[in-house]
């Protein structure tokens, strides 16, 4: 599992710097270490933040969710779900976690890229046909892709909150 010096977002994501985060995991409770400019824009201010402190349930959970199964599993999580803000926008939000750590063995840091798409009418971006197709009675649904296969496996998020 690589470790966050072994990461240098600016240098190997530059394209995608703005929506990426750092978290760290302490003891299960998330802390926000570094979000990029377009993720403190639409989300406000996060940097130096708990979970626990900016969001409330279901979300909360639900992002909870993610990290315990990007933990569990030592392997990227992938996460999708649809929501409503500033009255009648909707969008819809995609992102992926990767489990870092810095002795080799404890999850104790994620990688994360988080986009949202405004649902107005507007097409979502061809690459979005590669993702992992998630159960329709699941809005919320979470897949982990196997390190070992390569395989990607929907679960759902209720079962790691």
């Amino acid at each position: 599992m690589p470790a966050r010096r072994d990461v240098d977002p600016l240098l190997d994501l530059p394209e995608f710097a703005a929506w990426l985060l750092i978290v760290q995991n302490h003891d299960g409770r998330i802390f926000y270490r570094v979000l990029g400019s377009s993720m403190e824009e639409s989300n406000g201010p996060r940097t130096g933040t708990y979970l626990d402190d900016v969001r409330a349930p279901p979300f909360r959970d639900y992002l909870r969710a993610m990290y315990a199964l990007s933990a569990a599993k030592r392997a990227c999580v992938f996460a999708r779900n649809n929501f409503h803000h500033d009255g009648d926008k909707r969008a819809l939000t995609s992102r992926i976690v990767a489990p870092l750590s810095s002795d080799g063995e404890t999850v104790d840091m994620f990688l994360g890229l988080q986009i949202s798409h405004d649902l107005a009418g507007a097409p979502l971006p061809p690459a979005w046909d590669r993702v992992p197709k998630f159960r329709e009675d699941l809005p919320n649904d979470l897949a982990w892709r196997d390190p070992a296969t390569g395989e990607w496996h929907a679960v759902d998020w209720r079962d790691w909150a």
